[in-house]
């Protein structure tokens, strides 16, 4: 049989101990943390449409996606190409300019006489005699031989050049004179041309002048000899060329060059 109690003491003992249980410093130390709030996973679709060098990236920070502070944007400087280091390389200061001495003395030739010869076209009788000795036709008749040239001379200008167009036979005397029969007659063919000619007619040639900037003649007798004779800016050659003509007679080339200025 149980003592009744004061009503209401029962209920407060019970409150004292709970506070006291809660107040415990050994049960606040077992009282485990809270676990940490879990990281959001990418969805399936996200990590399908990654690429290999996306994964590789890092992620940005904060800091790099804050707004951007009003300093002066950067550039990227591109390397330079090489054809522009290769310009750069090349670069070089300018070689003084070097001139002919030919033309100058050609020009200085020119200077002295500047006056213009009139060209027309025209034709003229031509007859020239000459003796060789020891070459040309010489050579051919394996003996020195007089030739006495007849022919018919035309001239023809084209802008600042002429043209020279000789026809005719020549008649071939054997020794240094005429007198006798001759012992050969052969055509005879003069051509050339001559740049700025120092006479309307085209001939005779200036021979080995510094001022003949540009001419161009053969004398020839078929099957005997042909003398040919060029300038171009006051240098000259010479080409004499003989045929075999009988059992004295040597066949010979001949070249030679001179520069006149």
């Amino acid at each position: 049989m149980t003592r009744p109690g004061r009503p209401g003491t029962s209920g407060i003992v019970l409150v004292v101990l709970l506070l006291a249980v809660l107040a415990s410093p050994v049960l606040a130390q077992e009282t485990p943390a809270p676990p940490p709030s879990p990281e959001p996973t990418p969805k399936p679709t996200e990590e399908a449409t990654t690429s290999p060098a996306q994964e590789a990236t890092p992620s940005p920070t904060p800091e790099a996606t804050a707004s951007p502070s009003p300093t002066a944007p950067t550039t990227v400087e591109q390397p330079a190409s090489s054809q522009q280091l290769a310009q750069q390389d090349r670069r070089r200061p300018p070689r003084p300019r070097r001139r002919n001495p030919a033309r100058r003395g050609f020009r200085a030739e020119r200077r002295g006489d500047r006056s213009q010869v009139q060209l027309k076209r025209s034709c003229a009788p031509f007859s020239h005699t000459q003796t060789y000795l020891t070459w040309g036709p010489a050579w051919a008749y394996g003996a020195p031989v007089t030739v006495d040239y007849s022919a018919e001379r035309c001239t023809k200008p084209r802008g600042t050049l002429v043209e020279v167009i000789t026809a005719g036979s020549a008649t071939v005397y054997q020794g240094t004179t005429m007198d006798g029969a001759a012992i050969d007659r052969r055509p005879f063919r003069l051509t050339g041309r001559w740049d700025r000619p120092a006479n309307a007619a085209g001939w005779p040639l200036s021979l080995w002048g510094c001022g003949v900037k540009l001419a161009q003649y053969r004398w020839e007798i078929p099957g005997v000899y042909t003398f040919e004779i060029g300038a171009r800016w006051g240098v000259w050659s010479l080409t004499v060329s003989t045929e075999i003509l009988g059992p004295q007679s040597q066949a010979r080339d001949f070249h030679w060059s001179y520069d006149a200025c």
